[in-house]
């Protein structure tokens, strides 16, 4: 997930995790949310600040897990993962509407910023068929 910089992103995806966390604390146990957090917070440590002991204890972590709580800490990551996408379109989404009521582009790069930077530079529609 790249840099999260807006407060209200940023609140809406740790709801979304700590809803999850409440969801497998119900359905698969405290140890499979222990492990999860432990992972979660040992990568965050990492991307902060490399360290080869913590990243061999961490895969010592992994490599001891049984199958069955392995395979549902993999689930628990991906399912959150979507979630943050779907909270990042969201707020994309937001975004583009509030543009768009601005009277802006729909997005850089559009069609629809295209036609209007043509008609900011007088660019007629004979001369755009003539390009195509």
């Amino acid at each position: 997930m790249a840099a999260i910089g807006d407060k209200a992103l940023r609140t809406r995806v740790k709801l979304f995790g700590n809803l999850l966390g409440k969801v497998l604390q119900q359905q698969a146990g405290s140890d499979v949310l222990e492990a999860v957090e432990t992972l979660r917070k040992g990568y965050i440590s990492l991307r902060k600040k490399e360290s080869i002991f913590k990243r061999r204890s961490i895969n010592n972590m992994m490599e001891k897990l049984d199958a069955n709580t392995l395979n549902h800490v993999i689930r628990a990551f991906s399912l959150y993962f979507s979630l943050v996408n779907i909270a990042e379109e969201a707020y994309q989404h937001r975004q583009r509407r509030q543009i768009l009521r601005g009277g802006g582009p729909l997005w850089q790069g559009s069609f629809d910023e295209a036609l209007r930077q043509f008609k900011d530079e007088g660019i007629t529609i004979e001369q755009i068929q003539e390009l195509l």
